[in-house]
């Protein structure tokens, strides 16, 4: 399946900032929709406010992970440390990784954050989730061209406030993604339920010292539970980071999905 078909069915939920990129020589960067993207290495600048991460081999089309990491403020690399864990354990296990950003306006907790860069995380949100489908959409065709390859259906992970997101995108829309992984996240808010004629395997990631996600961790899986959504619980001790074994298990379950291992 082509990269443009695959979107035909995705209609469309990231945590830290800091330096700005002429601080850090690590740093590639565009200028997507007028403004600097930070993308830390290795990351290469795409359109539509994301990074892509290819492995030096990259010869398996289903290898594509797509992930919503936590928020951050733009025109910044922030904390970029969820990108480069995601990238860093992910390419050397041959899989490309297509760091998607959220956008202004949708982190509403709170005027403090008013400013970062967010997914939706709720019913209230959905109105946002077209703008996310649109670049989406122009996304994987230019990933496919730059990886000389027809994708398959793409594994969506989310950090944080991306976790809520992809929660948000297992519940409420038809995705064309091979599986979910959502990471240190949670229930999104309003009324939700999960099809069971939907589901996709599905692993969740959570941490003891995490407790406000943790909770919220808690809650997603019970649901899952109540719709007969199989999925995978595990928590681990620390606190909210994505680890480099966080990591190591999403990728290890996403060679479960796909029937493969590579050392």
């Amino acid at each position: 399946m082509r990269a443009k078909s695959l979107m035909t069915a995705l209609c469309v939920v990231a945590g830290s900032c800091g330096g700005t990129t002429a601080e850090r020589p690590d740093i590639a960067r565009t200028r997507p929709d007028g403004a600097t993207l930070a993308c830390p290495r290795p990351f290469e600048p795409m359109p539509a406010n994301a990074c892509l991460a290819v492995p030096e081999r990259f010869d398996d089309p289903r290898r594509l992970i797509v992930f919503f990491p936590g928020m951050r403020l733009p025109l910044t690399t922030g904390s970029a440390d969820d990108l480069r864990e995601m990238a860093a354990g992910a390419t050397a296990r041959g899989y490309a990784v297509l760091a998607v950003f959220g956008e202004p306006g949708l982190c509403d907790w709170s005027a403090d954050v008013q400013r970062f860069l967010c997914f939706p995380a709720g019913d209230r949100h959905l109105a946002r989730v077209g703008g996310f489908l649109q670049r989406l959409g122009e996304l994987l065709p230019a990933v496919s061209r730059r990886v000389r390859s027809p994708l398959g259906p793409p594994l969506l992970a989310g950090f944080s406030n991306g976790g809520f997101f992809v929660a948000l995108l297992a519940a409420k829309t038809q995705l064309a993604a091979a599986g979910y992984a959502i990471v240190h996240g949670g229930v999104p808010d309003g009324p939700i339920a999960f099809p069971r004629s939907r589901a996709r395997p599905t692993i969740l990631l959570a941490a003891h010292d995490d407790t406000f996600q943790l909770a919220k961790m808690q809650q997603l899986s019970e649901r899952l539970n109540a719709d007969a959504w199989a999925h995978d619980l595990h928590v681990r001790a620390g606190g909210h980071t994505l680890l480099s074994e966080d990591v190591t298990r999403v990728v290890t379950f996403f060679d479960q999905i796909l029937g493969t291992a590579r050392k």
